[in-house]
């Protein structure tokens, strides 16, 4: 169910300068009743996907959840439920008792930008995302997530296009002439990595924050789609990454 400059397709190495702890196996859904107390669910991930304006993100997010049969919360659902209190509540609540604790201390860490201060919403908002990662069997666009899931509990991944691929794509998208398309696409992508730096302190556009970048004009959304998958699969085939059970 959904809810919602070019680099080639690389691999980058892991960023142990600010990699965090190793989350623990916290992010569980609560024992629910009937379940034996020492029964829990499996520890599982997620996979996050920050874009560029214009390289087919959600596109490719949806086909990742399609082939995982994984729910896709974008940047509007999140923010929605960021923002309706008994919802962002309930959703927190679901994880252990400890997983929560442990969610607050991380975000005190992670919110360090200098806008950070300043904004509970971008802390409801990060408290969603986090939540939703460690719940996993998720895929997460955009709002920083590459930021605030740690790492051995996601594969990050971001996508990229050549500038005149992505303007023709939105001008056509949104009915823009050229120029227009072309403003909307860079006042975007400024945007959105200002969002970062503002309130994580990172560059959005760093490739070592990610797992993966892919070029996506040349590689056509359902490969890249397929080589996301397939990225999770072999992270969590070197043990990097906790076991997921597929949704029925």
């Amino acid at each position: 169910m959904s809810r919602s400059g070019t680099e080639p397709a690389t691999s980058s190495a892991v960023d142990t300068e600010n990699r965090p702890p190793v989350a623990p196996a916290h992010g569980d859904r609560q024992a629910q009743p009937g379940r034996p107390a020492h029964e829990h669910p499996v520890p599982t991930a997620c996979i996050t996907i920050s874009r560029e304006t214009g390289a087919r993100g959600e596109t490719v997010a949806r086909l990742v959840g399609q082939r995982l049969g994984w729910e896709v919360y974008n940047h509007e659902v999140l923010e929605y439920i960021a923002q309706v209190a008994h919802l962002r509540s309930g959703l927190v609540e679901e994880l252990s008792s400890p997983g929560r604790g442990w969610t607050e201390r991380w975000l005190h860490k992670l919110l360090v930008g200098p806008a950070a201060g300043g904004d509970p919403g971008v802390t409801h908002l990060s408290q969603v995302v986090l939540a939703v990662g460690l719940q996993g069997q998720a895929v997460i666009v955009g709002r920083g997530a590459a930021c605030v899931v740690p790492r051995d509990r996601a594969l990050h991944v971001r996508l990229v296009a050549p500038l005149s691929e992505r303007v023709a794509f939105m001008s056509e998208l949104k009915r823009l002439t050229r120029a227009d398309a072309e403003r909307y696409v860079q006042e975007t992508d400024a945007q959105r990595l200002q969002f970062v730096k503002a309130y994580f302190g990172r560059d959005g556009a760093d490739r070592h924050l990610y797992d993966l970048v892919l070029d996506t004009s040349y590689l056509g959304v359902d490969l890249a789609a397929d080589l996301v998958v397939q990225a999770f699969l072999g992270k969590q085939n070197r043990r990097r990454l906790p076991r997921f059970q597929r949704r029925s």
